[in-house]
């Protein structure tokens, strides 16, 4: 996403049509042995996209994931799980507890965790060590 890699990398706020050329360049656009100029412009941009582009980029980039399971609905359950994300070196950004909904059985809750991770080989290690854990794992990205 070359508004992230911007903002990001180059440390410059551009308006989408003001990302075109790198994103372009980003995407390999052969410009071997040309004179090749790349105008960034703007700044004309709304704070709530801002925050849109950038959640989607760090989920994009598997430095955020939502992770959906199941506990059983008994003391300490959660914290269970929570240690292992712990242990694995994700940071809880949310945690939704519901013991409602259609798909829960009874005894037990569903947990959709907002975490915040380094990459994707990290999620792809933390949905590993959780199913080994015996979780029924569902990763949203």
């Amino acid at each position: 996403m070359p508004f992230c890699f911007l903002l990001e990398q180059a440390k410059v706020v551009a308006e989408g049509a003001g990302a075109v050329g790198v994103a372009a360049l980003l995407n390999r656009l052969d410009v071997n042995g040309k004179k090749a100029v790349v105008v960034v412009s703007g700044g004309n941009i709304d704070v709530n996209m801002i925050d849109r582009i950038i959640n989607k980029g760090l989920v994009k980039s598997g430095r955020k994931v939502f992770i959906e399971t199941f506990v059983m609905d008994r003391p300490g359950a959660l914290k269970e799980l929570l240690g292992v994300v712990a242990e694995l070196g994700a940071n809880v950004l949310s945690v939704f507890h519901n013991r409602s909904a259609k798909d829960v059985p009874i005894g037990f809750a569903k947990i959709e965790l907002e975490l915040e991770t380094v990459d994707e080989k990290h999620v792809e290690e933390i949905e590993r060590v959780l199913i080994a854990k015996g979780y029924e794992v569902r990763i949203g990205r």
